[in-house]
């Protein structure tokens, strides 16, 4: 019996490694280096003054998954504390360091905000310039803002500079590269705005739009009359797109000889990054049909214009007469959407 259990746990252990690799490898690589630290380094030790004084080191974080940011006088990005909330009960702690900034700005910040449960500020120290604060001496850093992942052996998951539309889709990715499930994100498409026009319902019938693969050739919706599509639109830099992509492409692969196809809409983004991506990343998704929208990020676009979506990664599924059987905004680790909806339209797995 005692040898059962340890091969159970000795096959848990080994499982979860995998759900390891296999997160980190739904991250870009452009994601991968934090200053001159690489994907699986261990991040080099510091320390700094927090709230009243106290010392604030990274051993402190030690077992848990760490979001560093380092920021301006200007204090964090709400996002950042929206992350702070998503995450926090799953073990997340953001630790958010004013960088280059002089003591006085930090505790003026401090005075104003009070503590919030998983958030902890400091001060390094630095009151001139970002290159001699430990973004710089420590990490290597140049420029700030710049917001990185450590995780719970205290290894760096990856990291970026600045803080644009995107940031908070590149650092909800690398939250899940470090083993945290994602809370089903969606990432706004840059210039979609909470007031868009509404999602196609169900049982609307699908418009039909055309749209090119590599080669340049048209793809439409209607090429696929008869069958079962799964329209996904997606984006390169979208991070939940690219983890929610690995299961579409298993769902794909199970079900395509019974008339499923699932076609990877690419929406919001250039056709340089569509192609530089798909040129790299294609084949590990033999089971996809990908095309690209040249409406790139405008109002045109079919995903907004034509079925209203205001954040990706998000699937309409079709039906074999061409209606709308059901809307999937987001994914989570452990979603089944999909696999129960075309189980409704009579797919077997």
């Amino acid at each position: 019996m005692k040898r059962f259990l340890s091969l159970l746990i000795r096959i848990g252990l080994i499982l979860g490694s995998v759900a390891q690799v296999l997160a980190a490898v739904a991250v870009d690589d452009g994601l991968a280096k934090f200053g001159r630290l690489t994907r699986g380094d261990v991040a080099p030790a510091f320390k700094a003054m927090g709230r009243e004084g106290k010392e604030v080191k990274l051993a402190d974080f030690k077992g848990r998954p760490v979001l560093i940011a380092f920021c301006a006088a200007t204090g964090p990005r709400d996002a950042l504390l929206q992350l702070n909330a998503e995450f926090h009960d799953q073990g997340l702690a953001l630790l958010l360091i004013f960088s280059g900034t002089p003591k006085a700005v930090f505790e003026a910040w401090v005075a104003k905000n009070p503590p919030i449960d998983g958030v902890t500020v400091a001060w390094d120290g630095a009151a001139r310039t970002a290159p001699e604060s430990i973004a710089g001496v420590i990490f290597g850093l140049s420029v700030i803002p710049a917001t990185g992942v450590i995780d719970q052996e205290g290894k760096l998951v990856g990291g970026f500079v600045g803080f644009g539309s995107q940031s908070p889709q590149f650092a909800s990715s690398l939250l899940v590269a470090a083993g945290l499930k994602s809370p089903t994100p969606v990432s706004p498409p840059p210039g979609a705005g909470e007031n868009g026009p509404p999602t196609l319902v169900v049982g609307a019938v699908a418009p039909d739009f055309s749209t090119t693969d590599i080669t340049a050739k048209l793809v439409k919706i209607s090429d696929y009359a008869g069958k079962i599509v799964v329209l996904d639109f997606w984006a390169t830099w979208c991070g939940p797109c690219v983890v929610s992509m690995q299961h579409a492409e298993k769902v794909g692969a199970a079900t395509k000889t019974q008339g499923v196809v699932v076609l990877a809409s690419c929406t919001s983004d250039t056709r340089q990054a569509f192609e530089e991506w798909l040129k790299k990343n294609q084949p590990t998704y033999p089971s996809l049909v990908f095309s690209h929208d040249a409406a790139e990020r405008g109002e045109a676009r079919a995903a907004r214009k034509l079925y209203g979506v205001t954040g990706i990664p998000t699937q309409f599924v079709i039906g074999r007469d061409g209606k709308i059987v059901a809307v999937n905004v987001g994914y989570g680790e452990g979603d089944t959407r999909l696999e129960e909806e075309l189980k409704s339209l009579g797919v077997k797995f």
